[in-house]
């Protein structure tokens, strides 16, 4: 089944992280609300990736494979890449991010930012449950958050084919992924994304 993409919930995977140089909001926010951006702003992304340990406790080493702000920019390790590339070739675009400790002392190689464009009208709305209430209550013109207490319920033969996409209107920063990739994830151990499981209404996925 597919899943909801938040960002980790587990301590030492939640790696502290920022673009350098800074990024303002301003400049992200385009991205984060799927507003049509042209060469120039995509060339402002910074193309380096500061991290640090969530905590003295932890470590950077291992980092994580993938790390994602729970509403915001998706980043995968290279093996991650290929997936989604073979998977929907040439749907979706990565910026390279070179990867560095803030305190400089250690360099990770190349993640990639995902630039998730592809928007799928999917989430029953009455079924599904959101910080506000379901559906009924829910406004969906309003910037929904779904609840982190249920399971988000989809459409199956709106996901049918699709692998990597976002919601759409009051959804648009919710992102979703295939049971290719969350297979893929559970089988490698990857750290950094958490996935929460959907329910299906519809025919059975083939």
């Amino acid at each position: 089944m597919p899943y909801l993409i938040r960002g980790t919930d587990v301590d030492k995977d939640a790696v502290a992280r920022r673009f350098y140089p800074d990024f303002p909001m301003a400049k992200m926010r385009p991205f984060l609300n799927n507003q049509p951006v042209s060469q120039a702003q995509k060339d402002e992304i910074p193309r380096t990736l500061l991290v640090e340990p969530p905590t003295i406790l932890h470590r950077l080493d291992p980092l994580p494979e993938l790390f994602a702000w729970d509403m915001g920019f998706k980043i995968v390790y290279p093996p991650m890449k290929a997936l989604i590339e073979k998977l929907e070739p040439g749907v979706h675009e990565f910026i390279p991010l070179e990867v560095k400790s803030a305190d400089g002392s250690a360099s990770f190689g190349i993640y990639y930012l995902v630039l998730i464009t592809l928007e799928v009208d999917a989430v029953v709305y009455e079924e599904t449950k959101f910080n506000s209430g379901y559906g009924v209550e829910a406004d969906k013109n309003a910037r929904l958050v779904i609840s982190p207490f249920g399971r988000p319920v989809l459409r199956t033969d709106a996901v049918r084919g699709y692998h990597l996409w976002r919601g759409v209107g009051g959804l648009v920063h919710h992102y979703f992924c295939s049971d290719k990739i969350g297979q893929f994830i559970k089988d490698n151990k990857l750290r950094g994304w958490r996935l929460d499981e959907c329910v299906m209404r519809g025919s059975k996925l083939h």
